[in-house]
């Protein structure tokens, strides 16, 4: 389901569907914030998969927990660290210039 809601984000980001999606309506930036808001919710649906089967590790071979714990955490705190990347450069919103220097 996250995947889905990341990929409908993506589609709308395209620049070359981009078109299609404001032609029903709506400005550029309200298309936009949704893109990114789609973006964040799968992200936040990649990082909940990562943290269910991070639950589910106790049923794994005791030789391949460890590796399994550590690559789960990965995945949970990138996803993470992708929705908090994604907030700080939503459109229409001015960050920082602390932040802007970053990249």
């Amino acid at each position: 389901l996250g995947s889905v809601v990341f990929l409908i984000g993506t589609l709308i980001w395209d620049p070359d569907l981009f078109p299609y999606f404001h032609a029903m309506g709506g400005s550029k930036l309200e298309w936009l914030q949704l893109a990114d808001g789609l973006f964040m919710v799968g992200s936040f649906g990649f990082s909940f998969a990562s943290f269910l089967t991070a639950v589910g590790v106790h049923r794994v071979h005791q030789l391949f927990q460890t590796s399994a714990i550590v690559i789960t955490s990965c995945y949970e705190f990138g996803g993470f660290f992708f929705i908090a990347g994604t907030m700080a450069y939503m459109p229409g919103y001015h960050c920082a210039s602390g932040l802007e220097r970053l990249g």
